[in-house]
């Protein structure tokens, strides 16, 4: 079962104003994903262009479903949403009640900004990722974003062993300390009764490949003990850690730099406040394999921080666990994102007691993806009504301001950064993919950020 925080009736009150808070806050975001306001001779305009009207009805209909949704209802918007991976109950079932919700989130969530001492410099800062198979592309996004952003810690990165010389090239300029990856046969059995003459393809095949030396743990899962043991390795990573994905990461502001607090502990980073654990890559490997059902925030497993000792403790547990599925022929699943079901399973259980969940837009990490998905499929349905791409700009946007996004969403400033609900840019950009090609073209032609 969860753990259960209690507090006295006066901490119960603060704390459920400070959740109350924040959910209004999500909502109104939520709430925001909407066309702008017209007049009354302005809709009989529309009414007058049949392919316009539509489109601005098929929006308004989008919205108004999203508004029906509330914090409590058990409706499992991830059935339309992938969440963080690039993805009758049997014997209990944990629901979320408007008190607990209010208790967990608050009490899960950081210690407020004004009283944590800031942290001034993040030179022993590191940051690490698995990019295995990437261009130099992507590599001057995450990378140029990061340095250029001020960043002056350790970046480490695992990438293929056959990586290209122009992105070795560009990653040494950078100073990042570059590990090889080597991937060997696995040894875990999950695919013993399989037709081994039958060639893999596509993600079948990664799954079936193992991150030397961790030849029992699953392709993807082999990540985590790889940057644990590159972390106890780097010496001089004595700092705060950011483990993250890369090729859908991007920075805007130094995550350690100054006037951010002081990390503690982990950091384990919610998604949008709809997307639930009863989305199936969370509830499905959850219940299969350990019986309980959560209803709860999603945890993306994509993005971490915390303390070295703390991270290292993570990740050594996130690799028990590993093994414990492995050794249970029911927890085996042939899909790669299983290791975000592990990583809420364990946070949820109260097996990471020195964790803390982050509400997104509320810390170093946003998490925009669920906003994203919902907002490129409302554009993409308008845009072809009207005989145009989703790729061709938002008809709502300001044409005088620089923001790629109409400022309607309350996602982005005027200039088009991602900002956190106290309206300062956000430091990590996660999922930004899923807003569609509007956000690339914005960051190609952003020299100060993507290196060139």
């Amino acid at each position: 079962m969860p753990r259960i925080i209690s507090k006295t009736s006066s901490g119960r009150s603060a704390i459920q104003h400070q959740q109350q808070h924040q959910q209004h806050q999500q909502q109104q975001s939520f709430s925001n994903m909407r066309v702008k306001k017209h007049s009354g001779s302005d809709l009989v305009q529309l009414a007058q262009q049949p392919k316009v009207f539509a489109g601005v009805l098929l929006l308004v209909v989008t919205v108004l479903g999203l508004l029906l949704l509330r914090p409590n209802d058990t409706t499992d918007i991830g059935r339309l949403i992938q969440p963080c991976e690039d993805t009758s109950i049997t014997t209990s079932t944990i629901t979320s009640t408007s008190t607990s919700t209010a208790l967990r989130s608050s009490a899960s969530a950081a210690v407020p900004k004004q009283q944590q001492p800031p942290m001034t410099d993040s030179t022993d800062a590191t940051v690490m990722g698995f990019a295995v198979g990437y261009d130099v592309g992507v590599f001057k996004r995450f990378v140029g974003t990061l340095r250029n952003s001020g960043f002056k810690g350790h970046i480490i990165l695992g990438v293929a062993p056959d990586i290209r010389p122009d992105a070795v090239t560009y990653l040494e300029s950078k100073n990042v300390q570059i590990a090889k990856v080597t991937f060997t046969e696995c040894t875990h059995g999950m695919f013993d009764d399989e037709d081994k003459t039958k060639e893999a393809t596509g993600h079948e095949k990664e799954a079936r490949s193992c991150v030397a030396p961790y030849d029992k743990l699953k392709s993807r899962w082999g990540r985590f003990p790889f940057l644990r043991d590159r972390l106890k390795e780097c010496q001089e990573c004595t700092g705060p850690v950011l483990i993250t994905d890369v090729r859908d990461v991007f920075f805007q502001r130094d995550p350690f730099g100054s006037g951010h607090p002081q990390v503690q502990g982990l950091q384990v980073f919610e998604e949008h406040v709809k997307q639930r654990t009863l989305h199936w890559l969370a509830k499905w490997p959850i219940e299969t394999c350990k019986g309980v059902v959560y209803n709860r925030v999603m945890l993306c497993s994509g993005t971490t921080i915390g303390t070295r000792q703390a991270m290292i403790d993570y990740l050594d547990a996130m690799e028990a666990e590993m093994k414990v599925w492995m050794d249970d022929k029911k927890c085996h699943f042939k899909i790669n994102g299983d290791d975000q079901s592990i990583h809420n399973y364990l946070y949820y259980s109260g097996k990471l007691p020195f964790a803390k969940a982050i509400p997104n837009r509320m810390g170093i990490v946003n998490t925009p993806g669920v906003q994203g998905s919902i907002i490129r499929q409302a554009h993409a349905k308008r845009m072809k009504l009207i005989g145009k791409g989703e790729n061709d700009p938002y008809p709502d946007r300001d044409p005088a301001k620089n923001s790629w996004l109409p400022q309607e969403y309350d996602l982005t400033d005027e200039d088009g950064y991602f900002v956190d609900f106290d309206g300062n840019r956000s430091a990590v950009v996660h999922q930004f993919e899923r807003f569609g090609h509007q956000v690339e073209y914005w960051l190609r032609d952003h020299t100060n950020l993507v290196d060139k």
